[in-house]
């Protein structure tokens, strides 16, 4: 009998990534490792005659690698996960404590680099829905001043990221938050992922 999975996805679309690590860069024998990333989109007004969507933006910890630097919700792929899409899951429930209950589409885009050590990885990003629940504390609604519903609860884990915020298209343009702060990203295609999804 099959395990059931606790998210759904498109088949057509995403099916590729709906096996192993270890399958995947059999068939991409080119590839050492792959990052997968998630972008979550809070949608705003209802009322709103502009796009008010925001996106999920967390902060790296001080002490960690990239540090202070904003990027979306993700990380490595392991062979310990059932499938790719799998540790999606787990890297945004790890980082956020949000639960991934569909997996919409993925980036054109595929970010690639050597390390130090010779391996080339690939980085793949998606664009997933998350399963929402009340604020309990209204401290936690920053960047949300114009959404009809509060965003769901983030619960960073702190070893790893130290803030987070919920930006809209504009701010992500202008690398700017609306408090003043810049966001500086982790990775230089980070940005240009987030405006191609962000349609």
């Amino acid at each position: 009998m099959a395990t059931s999975i606790p998210y759904t996805y498109p088949s057509s679309a995403l099916e590729e990534f709906a096996v192993p690590l270890a399958s995947y860069l059999q068939t991409h024998p080119t590839l050492d490792g792959l990052v997968v990333s998630a972008l979550i989109f809070h949608p705003g007004s209802s009322s709103s005659t502009s796009d008010s969507r925001r996106l999920l933006l967390i902060q790296r910890a001080a002490t960690d690698g990239f540090p202070l630097k904003w990027e979306c919700p993700g990380g490595g792929a392991e062979q310990a996960d059932a499938t790719i899409l799998g540790s999606l899951c787990r890297e945004v429930g790890e980082e956020t404590g949000l639960k991934v209950t569909k997996v919409l589409r993925k980036s054109d885009a595929l970010d690639e680099w050597v390390t130090r050590e010779g391996g080339r990885w690939r980085k793949i990003t998606f664009v997933v829905e998350v399963e929402a629940e009340p604020l309990v504390d209204d401290t936690q609604k920053r960047g949300n001043k114009t959404n009809d519903a509060p965003p769901p609860q983030v619960m960073l884990n702190p070893e790893e990221h130290q803030d987070f915020y919920w930006a809209s298209l504009d701010e992500v343009q202008n690398c700017r938050f609306d408090d003043g702060r810049d966001i500086d990203f982790a990775y230089d295609a980070q940005r240009g992922t987030i405006l191609e999804l962000f349609d």
